[in-house]
């Protein structure tokens, strides 16, 4: 088994120029490297900001369209309620 050495887990060895060039480089410290990177690449993302900005917007406008539903509905259903009691009340 060429490229691994037989030795205690997390201590495995990876053969070959890897990273920074040196081989031999260990298991754990490529993971710690490849996940260091990760996090720093998402610590300059800044695209999930403006997707969640656009989602506070589009929640502030639903509240806002519930809330005029909410409000202007009953004065809607008085307003079907006396057109069908004058409809009726025309057609008798």
């Amino acid at each position: 088994m060429s490229g691994f050495s037989v030795s205690p887990v997390f201590s495995k060895t990876v053969a070959g120029p890897l990273l920074n060039g040196t081989g031999n480089e260990p298991i754990r410290e490529i993971a710690m490297h490849a996940w260091s990177a990760f996090v720093k690449q998402l610590m300059r993302d800044d695209g999930g900001v403006t997707s969640i900005e656009y989602a506070l917007i589009g929640s502030l406008i639903a509240v806002t369209i519930l809330g005029a539903v909410a409000s202007l509905g009953s004065s809607v259903n008085d307003l079907y309620q006396r057109i069908a009691t004058s409809v009726a009340a025309a057609l008798a």
